[in-house]
């Protein structure tokens, strides 16, 4: 491997951890509160303003960690570690003479660009990283306003599919050999779902 290939390598080691902590991000996410009612209605009894509050910080950081990948391969001089630069990389190391590889990086980096402009972006710059000033006054008189940024479903669905294909192919190409990123964070026994079916075996298990 020359040195410029495995520097190339470490580089994505790292990158593919922060796209690991974005996955974590939203599995734990999904699992606190997209849960079923009476897991909802636990959170609700045991400390609604922790919950509250923690809803706020995994989006905020939702926000600025899609926004970071997202990034400019350079900004004002400095260099920044991102799906583009990662392309780059592996188009520089002559990775991706493949047509078929090549045509499905492409189309991955459109779509994971296309939710940061469509979503991610504003969010980012008027709540996440900057408190802008009318969207703070409309917060404060709605607290509970999720317009900015807010998307569908399917938009976050097909924002991660194509995450997790740009990974998988970077993963081949570059011959790292890892666990895949898709669950990493639903490890059996410290998932939020297992955590509070066993809260509530201990609220309904019988004194004595």
């Amino acid at each position: 491997m020359t040195q410029s290939l495995d520097r190339a390598v470490k580089d994505y080691t790292i990158f593919r951890a922060h796209c690991e902590r974005l996955v974590i991000t939203l599995n734990m996410f999904e699992e606190l509160y997209e849960g079923d009612e009476r897991q909802t209605e636990l959170m609700l009894r045991m400390s609604p303003h922790f919950f509250h509050d923690l809803n706020n910080i995994l989006v905020n950081y939702f926000n600025v960690q899609v926004y970071k990948l997202t990034d400019f391969e350079c900004c004002r001089g400095r260099k920044n570690l991102t799906f583009g630069r990662i392309e780059s990389d592996l188009r520089r190391s002559g990775l991706l003479a493949n047509a078929e590889d090549l045509e499905a990086i492409t189309t991955c980096n459109e779509v994971i660009h296309a939710f940061r402009a469509n979503f991610a972006q504003e969010a980012r710059n008027k709540v996440s990283a900057h408190l802008d000033l009318e969207k703070a006054r409309v917060l404060d008189d709605s607290p509970e306003d999720i317009g900015i940024g807010a998307h569908t479903d399917q938009d976050r669905e097909r924002f991660f599919e194509h995450l997790y294909r740009f990974i998988e192919i970077a993963d081949r190409l570059y011959e790292v050999e890892v666990g895949e990123i898709r669950n990493i964070g639903r490890l059996p026994g410290s998932s939020p779902k297992e955590m509070f079916q066993w809260i509530e075996e201990r609220i309904n298990k019988p004194a004595g």
